[in-house]
């Protein structure tokens, strides 16, 4: 009965968070991501996202994943704004050469950022992605 009721509850999470995953990459804001973060422009000297579309990201993101906010609010992990971009970019599964053209940052500093969040989270071994991580929550 127990082991039934177990793998009926991982069924509904598994459900859950494929129904999240559909709706956050159905938003136009996902589609533009994707867009922008397939396209170098080189010579930018700015992000291409606008201060508008993190506002969109956000607002997106918080409404799928209620939990989130939460986590990104405490006081104890003292997350940096580069930090909160990182975690916000991890939903949309993206690898550190397209977080970096969206970021307008190094690949490497990409990387170095998603290794220094992972560490805040106590995410350990290579088994377990950021992405995996937060969809979670």
């Amino acid at each position: 009965m127990y082991e039934q009721q177990k793998t009926e509850l991982e069924q509904i999470n598994n459900e859950i968070m494929q129904v999240r995953k559909e709706k956050l990459f159905a938003s136009s804001i996902a589609k533009k991501i994707i867009k922008l973060s397939k396209s170098v422009k080189a010579g930018t000297n700015t992000s291409p996202l606008t201060a508008k579309d993190w506002g969109i990201i956000q607002a997106q993101i918080d409404e799928i994943y209620i939990s989130l906010p939460q986590l990104l609010k405490n006081e104890i992990l003292s997350f940096t704004p580069a930090d909160i971009e990182c975690c916000y970019l991890s939903f949309f599964d993206l690898d550190p050469q397209a977080e970096a053209i969206l970021l307008n940052i190094n690949p490497d500093s990409a990387s170095r950022r998603r290794s220094r969040l992972r560490k805040k989270l106590d995410i350990i071994g290579e088994d377990k992605s950021l992405h995996e991580f937060l969809t979670k929550l």
